[in-house]
């Protein structure tokens, strides 16, 4: 489409030293990073998680890939190293599984697209271009009020909740609308 093009011209990149368990930390210097790459997501509107694909995902990269979350960013999940999981990957199902099963540990980012890479090789990276764009696109979408208002009513009427402390009286959305996007 036309509005693509305007889309495009730049996407600021930052790349931040990888963070380590808080107890390895040894230095003044160390523990800056870890700052600057805690201020880097907050500062983002896409975070791209790298994953190495060979030790899968930890109880600190699912923490940070929850404060990603909380502060409303979209997430794309790199999980780099594939090209030493060959032998363990031989064909596409054996990949398409594997990935169902590192998406199975964190099943809350199940909107979040997870990519195959190898850095060092350079493979796939046209796929994290077009998840990339993909998630920049959503993120930029709006929701005409019309087709909100028939969503919400669509979930309140399923999944009608009661209130205790208004005797009994069921909730009801008079009005919704979209006021921002980016993340909408």
């Amino acid at each position: 489409p036309e509005a693509e093009g305007s889309l495009w011209r730049s996407v600021h990149i930052v790349d931040t030293a990888g963070i380590r368990k808080q107890k390895a930390i040894e230095s003044f210097v160390e523990e800056q990073s870890v700052y600057r790459a805690l201020r880097s997501i907050t500062e983002a509107e896409i975070v791209i998680f790298m994953i190495d694909a060979e030790k899968g995902i930890s109880h600190q990269d699912r923490r940070l890939l929850d404060i990603a979350e909380e502060k409303g960013k979209s997430t794309i999940v790199c999980l780099n190293k594939v090209d030493m999981m060959e032998g363990k990957l031989k064909d596409e199902k054996a990949k398409r599984e594997w990935i169902e099963e590192i998406r199975s540990t964190i099943p809350w980012l199940e909107h979040c697209d997870f990519i195959p890479i190898s850095a060092k090789y350079g493979k796939r990276i046209g796929a994290l271009k077009k998840a990339i764009k993909k998630t920049i696109l959503v993120r930029r979408k709006t929701v005409s009020t019309g087709v909100l208002n028939r969503c919400i009513f669509e979930l309140v009427d399923r999944h009608s909740v009661t209130m205790s402390q208004a005797r009994g009286r069921k909730f009801k959305v008079k009005y919704s609308s979209m006021i921002k996007a980016n993340p909408p």
